[in-house]
């Protein structure tokens, strides 16, 4: 293939992969930052709750 032919996207195709692979990790945290905010936000509103009991908490 001479020089002439050559896209943007055959220069930049062997970086593509990690690129994409970079995308696929910030979504994957970003899942588990929005599952974590969630988790955190049922614990509060268990520990404002009438009962007063303390998630996860057995009773006697």
């Amino acid at each position: 293939m001479a020089w002439e032919e050559l896209k943007l996207e055959d220069i930049i195709k062997p970086d593509h992969h990690a690129a994409r692979k970079w995308q696929e990790w910030l979504e994957e945290r970003r899942q588990a930052e929005i599952k974590a905010q969630q988790e955190f936000h049922k614990i509060l509103i268990s520990w404002s709750s009438p009962s007063g009991l303390i998630p996860y908490a057995k009773p006697d």
